[in-house]
């Protein structure tokens, strides 16, 4: 009896064992919690401009891992009105842009929440849809609204989107179909000829004005970008711009920003090309700007805003001579601010012109480098320091500059030479000295083994890794005009590849 109470009791045991290890693993499914891959359906598909598609993303985790995503396009979190945009639910409801980009494939990724690390693509193709039409209107003014004018809308390729006539109060509007590539140059013409300007646009559902304001900013878009808008071909210029740049949004209103600061307009909110103007209000805060700019220039004795802002390569030079008398002709903001005349000064220390490049050549005769195209001066008071390989800085002379080093320059205008303040020769040091360049190759030395990406000089070693269509390459792949994207390291003060990626190829 004893021996048979035993053996229940011991099975008891293990009953109760069981059990309680069956509990603990329903309450640790999987042990630690993980994502172990993530899935995206359709991988490849194409979207009709202005259409929208589901995405679903399947995420297998175990021990009870978030299977939540982030969703992505072109590596913008939810994405934007030039790419499309898409939710943040799962399925996810991506919606395509009025018109197709340029490439006009792009990428939708969903990224684990749990694990960055896990993440999943698909490739959307957005094609045309010509049967909706779209309108894209602004008004056309220097101070004056430009009437009778003819405007001529250009898309990124150089096909003409559609013409117009202004009106009396300078304002236009085009209708076109939507089967087009961002962004559009718009042109205007003054009825006697007399009067040529430029507006650029990466949204043509906002107004598009034209004025001596955005005439700069698209001078500055395309000389900054390695374009000449001298030779009268803007919209060659344009076309080439957009082929290379991955992020024209952040190009274009880079370009905007750089000519409010030379206006003295850095703290002011407004948009050049967006902002409203109309030139029959005469408290319209737009056309008074206009209309003291214009009105200063003249005061001082020039021409045209030509007179007053210059624009170079690297840097905006302002013609110190000319006051902007906003205060003196009664501008106010629409917020009521009264803006107070701007006597352009030299350049503050924050303010001068940085200039960053590999150098390409060093004259000790004339004490000047060439970096990035600008010779700049070199003088006793010039501030030279090396970067060693701890990363401290040491103070060198002239003759510590070679061709090929990376270098960092401050610089400011003696005349019409551009000197520099302080010259930082850069080192390997920290992880932070690697940097991205994403264009196209402009330039390529076989025998020196270099190419040129966004103006830098870039070594290609047999240690650099270049990635074709998914497939390893070698320096003879490279060519120029490819689009490429490039990890690089600083190496006895040279930029090195570290990894090169030739963009797809078959979708060009």
């Amino acid at each position: 009896m004893k021996q048979r109470i035993t053996i229940m009791a011991i099975i008891a045991v293990f009953v109760m064992a069981f059990c309680l290890g069956e509990i603990i693993n329903a309450k640790q499914p999987g042990g630690q919690p993980s994502i172990k891959s993530v899935k995206v359906t359709p991988v490849k598909v194409k979207v009709k401009t202005d259409k929208t598609k589901k995405f679903k993303a399947v995420v297998k985790a175990k021990g009870g891992a978030d299977k939540s995503v982030s969703w992505y396009v072109n590596d913008v979190l939810g994405g934007d009105s030039s790419v499309g945009t898409i939710t943040q639910s799962n399925p996810a409801v991506y919606t395509a842009p009025a018109a197709p980009p340029n490439p006009a494939t792009v990428t939708i990724k969903a990224v684990s929440t749990s694990d960055t690390l896990k993440y999943a693509t698909s490739k959307v193709k957005i094609e045309l849809s010509t049967k909706k039409k779209a309108k894209i209107k602004g008004v056309a003014a220097t101070g004056a609204p430009i009437a009778n004018g003819t405007v001529v809308i250009t898309d990124a390729t150089g096909k003409e989107v559609g013409t117009d006539e202004t009106s009396a109060d300078g304002s236009y509007s085009v209708n076109y179909q939507k089967k087009y590539q961002l962004p559009f140059l718009i042109k205007v013409t003054s009825e006697d000829g007399t009067v040529t300007l430029y507006s650029v646009t990466n949204d043509p559902t906002q107004p598009a004005n034209i004025t001596p304001f955005t005439d700069k900013a698209v001078e500055t878009l395309v000389v900054q970008n390695g374009g000449d808008v001298s030779d009268g071909e803007v919209e060659d210029d344009i076309e080439e711009l957009a082929g290379q740049t991955a992020d024209m949004d952040s190009a274009i209103s880079k370009a905007l920003e750089t000519i409010k600061n030379a206006l003295g307009l850095s703290t002011v909110d407004i948009n050049f090309v967006t902002s409203k103007l109309d030139t029959e209000d005469p408290d319209d805060f737009y056309d008074d700007l206009l209309d003291a700019v214009e009105s200063s220039i003249e005061d001082a004795g020039k021409d045209d805003i030509d007179d007053l802002i210059e624009v170079d390569d690297d840097y905006i030079k302002v013609d110190k001579t000319i006051t902007l008398k906003y205060g003196e002709y009664g501008v106010k903001t629409d917020d009521g601010e009264e803006l107070e005349d701007e006597s352009p000064e030299d350049l503050s220390e924050d303010e001068q012109p940085e200039i960053e490049g590999t150098i390409s050549a060093v004259d000790p005769i004339s004490m000047t480098i060439t970096v990035n195209s600008n010779t700049i001066g070199v003088t006793d008071t010039t501030v030279i320091k090396m970067e060693d390989i701890d990363g401290n800085d040491t103070v060198v002379t002239f003759s510590a500059l070679a061709e090929g080093q990376f270098v960092k320059i401050e610089a400011k205008f003696e005349g019409d030479l551009l000197v520099a303040a302080k010259i930082k020769i850069k080192n390997e040091s920290e992880d932070d000295d690697e940097d991205e360049f994403e264009a196209a190759i402009t330039q390529k030395n076989d025998e020196a083994s270099t190419i040129v990406v966004d103006n830098a000089l870039i070594y290609v070693t047999v240690d650099t890794v270049i990635d074709i269509n998914d497939t390893s390459g070698a320096f003879s792949d490279l060519a120029v005009g490819q689009e490429v994207e490039v990890k690089t390291q600083l190496v006895d003060f040279k930029l090195v590849a570290v990894k090169i990626e030739v963009k797809d190829e078959d979708s060009n």
